[in-house]
């Protein structure tokens, strides 16, 4: 909730996915081992993977989107990277679902929250807690193993998990804010102040009132402990 962490995590989002993608080949093409096997190889995956983000997130089936329990709407490429980069900066992890098709090809991309996800204790994947409700699971990304989600009895999806790693965490990362956490909440504690003191009409919380004289060393006493 601290508006200048969020102006700032706005910004590096921006700076990273504004920069754009693009796709390579593995094989630099000044290479002596890019051949026109090679080319030719890379040019047609290189039509797959392009038709695959740009509609990495189809909306072309509604009815059995809603049977998924998806409700979810449908994002773009760009929208997603925002939102996992956002996920990201803010939390130390993120997450992104991949779906297949009958023949084993990528068909869709989706982003899954942080907030959400949590790793399960024998490392075989992941599940989507919600309400303190598990909604679904999830196998690592490359995983072919056949896995049954138990909550749906459909196969499992695949989930690929970021995250920036810190020395006393194996499994979650933390977000580059945290070394700020107590300048943050000093922050927040002076914006919980003002807001109170004007929403009682800017009337002093408490009156000291004394009856009698105050000499100038009891009225420096008082300012240095006030």
């Amino acid at each position: 909730s601290d508006p200048t962490n969020k102006a700032c995590i706005d910004a590096k989002v921006a700076d990273t996915v504004g920069a754009g993608w693009r796709i390579v080949p593995a094989i630099p093409a000044d290479d002596p081992d890019y051949t026109d096997q090679v080319a030719s190889d890379y040019q047609r995956e290189k039509k797959l993977l392009e038709r695959f983000f740009n509609n990495a997130h189809s909306f072309e089936e509604p009815e059995l989107w809603i049977a998924e329990g998806r409700f979810d709407q449908p994002m773009t490429w760009l929208q997603i990277q925002t939102a996992f980069w956002q996920d990201v900066l803010a939390t130390g992890d993120g997450y992104l679902e991949f779906t297949r098709d009958n023949n084993g090809n990528l068909a869709r991309v989706t982003h899954a929250r942080s907030i959400h996800m949590r790793i399960k204790r024998d490392g075989k994947g992941f599940v989507q807690s919600i309400n303190r409700r598990v909604r679904a699971h999830f196998k690592h990304l490359g995983d072919r193993t056949e896995r049954i989600c138990p909550v749906t009895s459909q196969p499992q999806t695949e989930m690929a998990h970021f995250w920036r790693p810190v020395p006393f965490d194996d499994f979650y990362g933390l977000p580059d804010c945290y070394q700020a956490y107590d300048a943050m909440l000093a922050d927040q504690a002076i914006r919980q102040y003002q807001i109170g003191f004007f929403q009682h009409g800017a009337v002093p919380s408490m009156i000291i009132f004394m009856v009698g004289d105050m000499t100038e060393d009891m009225e420096q006493t008082f300012k240095d402990y006030m």
